[in-house]
């Protein structure tokens, strides 16, 4: 726990080094995309270490880089193989890609699945207006096909049928009692199907 927590605190302070401008929490945490607390505990070890220092400013908090004086007095000494080691030296340099924030392409690959899942608003208005579409078609043709009378006819002769099967159980049911056997045996005593 303790190598992460040293590792959290050297990857936001390489950040300030990369940004070399005031940063807010929440450009810290989208930056980092560290858990919101373990950000905070991060920037208080940092500036408990002096490291960082917070302004605040009218309209919001910011974290900046701590910068001793005599750093900033330094004239450009000549390069040696040693100084190539020392980190601060990387960020002295001007080009864009080095003050960019390190994008893994594990997240961009989470991103885009994500983004696959979830279908925008837009498209799911879309998709849903082309299944009202479809179900419109749907009832135009059967209207046409048939009439509401017939299929109320249709329901009503169901209803009468299933009334009657129901009547059938209940005798096959009873003579089924009256025997002694089982209501299966009196089905194929009758030649009924069970399924029917």
């Amino acid at each position: 726990m303790a190598a992460r927590t040293q590792s959290s605190e050297c990857f936001v302070f390489d950040i300030f080094q990369s940004k070399n401008e005031p940063l807010t929490f929440a450009e810290i945490v989208e930056i980092s995309s560290l858990p919101p607390l373990e950000a905070e505990k991060v920037l208080q070890r940092l500036e408990s270490e002096q490291k960082i220092c917070l302004k605040k400013d009218s309209e919001a908090t910011l974290y900046v880089l701590n910068v001793p004086d005599d750093k900033t007095k330094q004239t450009a000494k000549p390069k040696t193989p040693a100084s190539f080691r020392v980190r601060p030296a990387l960020t002295a340099r001007s080009s864009s890609k080095l003050r960019q924030p390190f994008k893994s392409p594990l997240q961009s690959k989470q991103q885009n699945m994500l983004a696959e899942e979830k279908p925008t608003l837009s498209d799911e208005i879309l998709s849903l207006e082309a299944k009202l579409e479809i179900l419109d078609r749907e009832i135009e043709e059967l209207s046409q096909e048939y009439s509401e009378e017939e299929l109320q006819q249709h329901i009503d002769k169901l209803h009468e049928y299933n009334e009657i099967k129901d009547v059938g159980q209940l005798l096959i049911g009873k003579l089924a009692e009256i025997d002694g056997t089982t209501t299966k045996d009196m089905y194929k005593e009758f030649g009924l199907n069970l399924e029917d």
